[in-house]
């Protein structure tokens, strides 16, 4: 490095990188990206997925379900809805198929997917018991009974409405 050179800086290289992004070879660059087959492939594989046999992964109190079309769904709470009236979910994680998978940060769009289900058991858990007993008192012992509400769902379909953008 001779007296008159200075260093190459950071920010050099940011200004650099800044200019060339703005530059119109960057975009002839992203329009030959999306011209690209790979691209067309999966715009292509997007479109037949109404096709395909979707699933999902839906979030409800805290946890999260892998669900497909026809499968029942056992939820340990109490939902205020009849047997046999319809509802859909509206939080859903990631969403299908044999050749996609569609991310969300953290959910879906409401508008990308449909997810409906209907009420088809309301029900108690299995009794839980729990015994206690105190070693320095004799003879005390207690068991507690617990059971918990539960309601079992048919999921009727799982599909994407639309393309994410």
């Amino acid at each position: 490095m001779g007296a008159t050179e200075r260093p190459v800086l950071f920010l050099d290289i940011y200004n650099l990188f800044i200019h060339e992004l703005l530059t119109y070879t960057t975009i002839d660059r992203v329009l030959r990206l999306i011209e690209d087959p790979l691209f067309t492939k999966m715009d292509s594989i997007l479109q037949m997925a109404s096709k395909q046999r979707l699933f999902a992964v839906v979030h409800m109190f805290g946890k999260q379900y892998l669900i497909k079309a026809g499968d029942l769904l056992m939820v340990n709470h109490h939902f205020p809805l009849e047997c046999g009236q319809a509802l859909k979910f509206n939080k859903c994680l990631v969403l299908g198929g044999k050749d996609f998978s569609l991310i969300g940060r953290p959910v879906l769009d409401k508008e990308v997917f449909s997810i409906d289900a209907t009420v088809v058991e309301k029900t108690m858990s299995d009794t839980k018991c729990k015994y206690f007993h105190r070693e320095r008192e004799r003879g005390y012992k207690r068991f507690l009974y617990h059971a918990d509400p539960c309601t079992v769902f048919r999921i009727n379909n799982v599909e994407l409405k639309k393309l994410p953008e």
